[in-house]
């Protein structure tokens, strides 16, 4: 098992600035009136960002580490909770393993198909 050593807090930086990056785009095209601000989302489009910038995260990390049983479900789930406390969303404090297992399970069976092949077809 490769276990991936990254504090909490270091992880949710990296998700609450990537997920600030996805709310500007929106916002710029127009997803999201302007106006709002991050932290007046509902819980719902808020999960939704915040899904999309840890699934962001992941993708830009090795091959090998993907392929390889590790430990970002439970660091994605770690950060998800804390995101609770920073948006006051009481919802984020049940996010799963589960739910982190399944938002990472897509890009793991995409690089375990990479390496089986050698070769990602376009």
């Amino acid at each position: 098992m490769i276990e991936i050593k990254i504090s909490t807090s270091a992880a949710v930086l990296l998700i609450t600035e990537r997920m600030r990056f996805k709310f500007g785009l929106r916002k710029k095209i127009g997803k999201i009136e302007t106006g709002f601000e991050i932290e007046n989302l509902n819980y719902k489009t808020l999960l939704n960002i915040a899904e999309t910038a840890a699934f962001d995260l992941v993708l830009l990390l090795p091959a090998d580490i993907l392929t390889e049983n590790n430990n970002l479900d439970d660091i994605i789930c770690r950060s998800m909770r804390t995101l609770a406390d920073i948006y006051n969303k009481e919802e984020f404090k049940y996010y799963t393993k589960e739910k982190a297992r399944k938002l990472m399970s897509s890009i793991t069976s995409l690089f375990k198909k990479i390496s089986d092949k050698n070769y990602l077809y376009n």
